[in-house]
């Protein structure tokens, strides 16, 4: 399973590969950084100050709008409405940690008809997501979210 750096350390790590001349490089694990913490107002403006790309800019700013829409829908009990607003903020930033547990948290809310292809999304989006550090504020979310898609 896929580790995902800390914001602070993919950060860290994109400064010092462009210091190296590794532009490309540092880019793709500004990308990175910003699809796993895009919905951080912090990371996004150290990934602004390190990036004009407006691949990695606009999307975060989508997706970050998507998932806001769905929690808006979830906390007002329209989960069909939360999921597909959550699907859109996937498609645009598939390993976004807040964005995968909202998705995997509204697919797994009790009274839902769990089917088999809920199942498999759950486990998808997690599998997609990796390992997030246990330093992470939402690792215990993800741990409890994780141990119902895949059963303990």
């Amino acid at each position: 399973m896929e580790q995902v750096l800390s914001a602070d350390a993919a950060l860290m790590v994109a400064a010092q590969l462009k210091q190296l001349g590794q532009e490309e490089a540092g880019a793709s694990v500004l990308k990175s950084c910003a699809q796993a913490y895009g919905d951080d107002p912090a990371v996004m403006k150290s990934v602004a100050s390190m990036t004009d790309d407006p691949a990695i800019l606009e999307a975060s700013k989508a997706a970050v709008d998507f998932n806001l829409q769905g929690v808006r829908s979830y906390k007002a009990g329209n989960l069909p409405e939360a999921q597909a607003f959550f699907r859109s903020a996937l498609g645009l930033q598939p390993k976004n940690i807040s964005i995968v547990l909202n998705m995997v948290q509204s697919l797994l809310h009790p009274g839902q008809n769990l089917g088999q292809a809920a199942i498999d999304e759950c486990r998808a989006s997690l599998t997609t997501l990796g390992k997030i550090p246990d330093s992470d504020a939402r690792y215990e979310r993800y741990q409890k979210l994780r141990e119902r898609a895949f059963g303990a």
